[in-house]
């Protein structure tokens, strides 16, 4: 499967490299939506799991 990667700076102005799963679902106003949806410089708010040392996005959701 291809990696779709997304950079997230957190509000403390930390970068955080995020790698979608299968599982990470993607919504703009509460409905799915494709990734190409996602430009630098958008608002998301990201739900993220723990997997060893790195971060899995859950959930992620277009603010703007």
């Amino acid at each position: 499967a291809d990696k779709t990667e997304i950079y997230v700076k957190t509000a403390d102005n930390k970068t955080l490299e995020l790698y979608f799963t299968d599982q990470t679902t993607l919504t703009r106003n509460g409905e799915a939506v494709e990734f190409n949806v996602l430009q630098e410089g958008m608002k998301v708010e990201v739900e993220v799991e723990k997997v060893g040392q790195r971060l899995d996005p859950i959930a992620v959701r277009v603010l703007e």
